[in-house]
């Protein structure tokens, strides 16, 4: 493989990370308090502002791509699917979840509760620095959507994101992931 190449990989493979990690941060919901079953739940995510373009999957070296496969994740466009076990103690919740694996870094507060919506700020001062607002909202204990915009940078580039959710109820039984 030439350097060229070999650097364009790795671009790629970055990019990919950066996307995934930025972009994932607050893709696991918590349920509102019973509003949502435990079990396994599909995930939608459309980036939209100033996000790059989604690597071409076929491109990514294949440890990545294995490794995307394996959490149940797929990309098209600037859309990212993907798979998670919401445990019954993430339904008992009133907060949010963060994954810690794609969150580092990002904290929430002023966490607000109306009927079945959820709104809460973010803040993250890892490899993404910056601030925003999300808005959750249950509407059965089998579907969400959402939104989540935040402004800060990436490298010292400002970046601002938006990305709208959207998930819904596949199973009580959450071996598919296999994890």
């Amino acid at each position: 493989m030439s350097v060229g190449n070999e650097m364009a990989g790795k671009k790629r493979c970055a990019t990919a990370a950066l996307l995934m990690g930025v972009a994932i941060v607050a893709l696991a919901p918590a349920a509102l308090a019973n509003h949502g079953k435990a079990g396994l739940w599909s995930d939608t995510i459309t980036v939209g502002g100033d996000a790059p373009a989604m690597p071409d999957m076929s491109k990514l070296p294949p440890e990545a791509l294995a490794r995307m496969k394996a959490m149940g994740m797929s990309m098209n466009g600037n859309t990212i699917t993907s798979q998670h076990c919401m445990t019954p103690q993430e339904v008992a919740t009133d907060a949010p979840h963060l994954d810690a694996n794609n969150a580092r870094g990002c904290t929430m507060s002023n966490v607000k509760h109306a009927g079945q919506s959820i709104s809460a700020d973010m803040t993250c001062n890892g490899n993404f620095k910056g601030t925003g607002h999300m808005e959750f909202l249950y509407d059965s204990d089998s579907h969400y959507s959402g939104e989540l915009i935040m402004t800060g940078s990436v490298n010292g580039r400002p970046m601002k994101r938006d990305q709208k959710f959207e998930g819904h109820w596949v199973s009580a039984d959450c071996s598919t992931l296999g994890h």
